[in-house]
């Protein structure tokens, strides 16, 4: 029952018995090993390797804890999604599409204006300006 590790060979079918045996090395191993007990086990480490590396991990117990460290390759990159929406967009569009809204009629002033009965001309007048003001608002 000895661990071989080179079992299971790349690419080869699982065998239940060949995984039992290396199983039961490893647990042979670390029994033999000085203190015998193992109280808890940590990752000490997790590294990505290139797509095609093999994956690997290394062990050790020290004082009743076992310690591991692995190596996984990531995966080879895919192809390309289909383009999504557009996302962000240039100062010069923002500023042509903020141009081509309105303003809040709050930036106009009262008028403030008392009408005499008939309205005099200035006051119409003045009436006209405070409409072709508010529209200038309006449109921007």
């Amino acid at each position: 029952m000895a661990y071989d590790p080179s079992l299971p060979a790349d690419g080869s079918p699982l065998v239940a018995a060949e995984m039992r045996t290396q199983l039961q090395g490893l647990k042979s191993l670390i029994d033999a090993l000085a203190g015998g007990e193992v109280t808890s086990a940590v990752v000490d480490s997790v590294q990505t390797v290139p797509p095609g590396d093999p994956a690997q991990v290394s062990v050790s117990l020290s004082a009743g804890v076992l310690h591991f460290s692995f190596q996984i390759p990531h995966g080879a990159d895919g192809l390309d999604g289909t383009p999504g929406t557009p996302g962000e967009v240039s100062m010069a569009q923002l500023q042509s599409e903020i141009g081509a809204t309105a303003r809040h009629p709050s930036s106009v002033a009262d008028l403030a204006l008392s009408v005499n009965d008939p309205p005099t001309a200035f006051e119409v007048q003045s009436i006209a300006n405070k409409i072709d003001e508010l529209l200038a608002a309006l449109r921007r």
